[in-house]
């Protein structure tokens, strides 16, 4: 990036449209994208598949949800459950799941594997839900037998060919969830075992393997209430390769922007560790879409990924239950949801290796955009949310640098029949409609 010294303009004139005339130039909106201005470095964009696995493989369609969520999406991470010592035969489907999605998006496609629970032979309550903790042997927490099942994992893992690029050892640590859980306090108490306590013993047990994981943590379930610096402040951040967190406290989902604090917060007070929000669906797909963008720009993320790839009735593509066709209420037995398009505009376009780069326009209230520029810096892909309750017509001029080609991705959402992630073409100097409330990516490929 050093060696890339121009700056690139890019100017949107924004022109209104009434009665069909155009309003005067002294409306237009300048959209700089600045690349001496750099940021973070992307680990990329995914969503997880830890239910409903069968539900893919045992689908008759399953090739075409396949081109769904891995082509057509271009993930970087599949988040998947650890299901060691819970599920006989282990890990069958999802086995093929990754072997499918390793097919269609190559080597670069990585795997988080997340601890939802351990077994119920290690958790307090002998149950894998109702929250619990670790159970004790003579009196202390089993920290080591903890540190064992994670290593246990593992091995019986690699040997059906899963091999994880990430672990998080332990799902939602602060939330006692009535399913899968399993409760560890940011500080050990007499009734709930410590996180740092456990990080530490499954680091140091795996450090035993010839290439560990990296581990993200700790995977809170919020932002709010201090909780995730409560975390970090005891944990021993060197055994750690990146912060992980979820957002389902800490901001409303349907106000966007009431999460922009706490994620300053947590990225000016760790610069140097990469940040993962690693599963969050609510809201509206547009309302996701704006989540990313501040996730990116606040949050200074490397990587974001939704909750559920796919699901029975949710999901950014939902699955129809494929023992049955007559209960279908689609042609294929899957469709993609809002959600779908909504992690689609940054998904498809910016992958691992993408360096978040600086932009700025005279109508942040309206206009929010990203952009980011390909390792080899052949490519710059241009993000733009229209939060304006009006359709917005924009116009691309570049300075500086040639552009070989264009394309142009549209999603209005929310819109019954409207256009999704719809392929608008190459840019022209006659500009570009962009209706209220949609995203648009752009793609520049530039000499």
């Amino acid at each position: 990036m050093k060696s890339f010294k121009r700056t690139m303009w890019i100017f949107f004139p924004l022109l209104l449209l009434s009665l069909g005339a155009l309003v005067s130039a002294q409306n237009e909106v300048v959209v700089t994208v600045d690349l001496s201005k750099e940021y973070q470095t992307m680990k990329g964009f995914g969503a997880a598949i830890a239910w409903y696995d069968n539900w893919v493989t045992a689908h008759p369609n399953r090739e075409g949800i396949y081109d769904a969520i891995f082509t057509d999406l271009g993930l970087d991470i599949l988040r998947i459950q650890n299901w060691y010592g819970k599920s006989e035969p282990l890990g069958v489907d999802i086995s093929s799941i990754v072997r499918a999605g390793r097919e269609r998006l190559g080597d670069s496609f990585e795997i988080l594997m997340t601890s939802w629970v351990p077994t119920v032979e290690l958790k307090s309550n002998g149950s894998l839900g109702d929250g619990g903790t670790l159970k004790k042997v003579d009196g202390q927490y089993a920290y080591d037998l903890f540190a064992d099942y994670w290593y246990d994992s593992l091995q019986a893992y690699a040997e059906i060919g899963i091999i994880p690029d990430y672990i998080s050892i332990q799902n939602e640590p602060d939330y006692p969830a009535e399913w899968n859980a399993m409760l560890l306090a940011a500080t050990e108490t007499p009734l709930i075992a410590g996180y740092s306590q456990a990080l530490d013993a499954v680091y140091d047990r795996l450090q035993e393997m010839d290439s560990p994981p990296k581990i993200l943590g700790p995977e809170v379930i919020g932002l709010g209430y201090n909780t995730i610096q409560d975390y970090l402040k005891n944990m021993d951040l060197t055994k750690i390769d990146g912060i992980a967190y979820h957002l389902y406290h800490g901001g409303d989902h349907t106000k966007p922007d009431s999460f922009k604090f706490n994620m300053l917060n947590v990225a000016s007070n760790y610069p140097d560790i990469p940040i993962f929000q690693t599963e969050f669906n609510r809201g509206t797909g547009f309302e996701n879409a704006w989540l990313i963008h501040n996730s990116l720009t606040s949050g200074n993320v490397s990587a974001y990924l939704f909750w559920d790839l796919i699901w029975d009735q949710a999901g950014l593509v939902t699955v129809e239950f494929p023992w049955d066709r007559t209960r279908w209420q689609t042609e294929e037995g899957y469709f993609k949801t809002e959600h779908y398009y909504a992690v689609q505009h940054y998904s498809k376009y910016i992958s691992q290796g993408y360096q978040r780069v600086g932009t700025s326009t005279s109508r942040n209230d309206l206009l929010k955009t990203t952009a980011f520029i390909a390792p080899d810096q052949s490519q710059i892909t241009v993000v733009i949310l229209n939060t304006s309750l009006k359709d917005e017509l924009f116009r691309l001029e570049l300075e500086n640098y040639t552009i070989v080609d264009s394309s142009v991705y549209i999603t209005e959402f929310g819109v019954k029949d409207g256009a999704a992630f719809a392929d608008y073409g190459s840019l022209s100097d006659s500009g570009l409609n962009l209706p209220k409330q949609s995203a648009a990516t752009i793609v520049l490929h530039i000499d």
